[in-house]
């Protein structure tokens, strides 16, 4: 990493109208910090000379709260047949494990204090409690999606459109 990007400063003419941070992220030394949602549907070619040093590498620092977004993240390292490689940093205070509830998340905030050691072994609790979190929100929606019908179903019994007469 070159010391302009240790510092965190914008490369000279990399900024203004039209610059795409993420789009440059296969550029030699280049360091980017993003969201999980920012690039979407952004190119990333890798400069000449980086397949050589293994392609673009992804850092994913939390799990979202849908793994569709962590693979797509993930997927980031290796488009169109580039190598690149990811790694995912799990932490015991990570807000996906509150669905298990406070007693699990205590438990295992307490094994971890007591571990000096990855914990990897622990990754299955966080994609179960992910899992969990993706149920919850399906159910969620399917609930949405049955009001909607019943909300058009009363409005046609009484003459109205559904979307012209609803209450503001």
């Amino acid at each position: 990493m070159n010391a302009q990007a240790a510092r965190g400063e914008i490369a000279p003419g990399s900024s203004g109208a039209g610059y795409n941070p993420v789009a440059a992220a296969g550029q030699r030394g280049r360091v980017t910090v993003a969201t999980n949602m920012a690039g979407r549907g952004t190119d990333i070619k890798l400069a000449d000379g980086m397949a050589e040093l293994g392609g673009l590498h992804v850092l994913c620092t939390e799990l979202h709260d849908s793994s569709r977004i962590d693979r797509q993240l993930i997927g980031r390292c290796g488009r169109q047949g580039d190598p690149g490689a990811w790694r995912q940093y799990l932490a015991l205070d990570d807000d996906v494990l509150q669905v298990l509830g406070p007693d699990s998340s205590a438990a295992l905030k307490a094994i971890g204090q007591k571990q000096s050691a990855g914990l990897e072994r622990l990754a299955s609790t966080f994609h179960r409690a992910q899992r969990a979190i993706e149920r919850r929100h399906f159910r969620d929606r399917r609930l949405l999606l049955h009001q909607e019908k019943e909300r058009h179903k009363m409005h046609s019994q009484m003459g109205q459109d559904a979307y012209l007469d609803s209450p503001s």
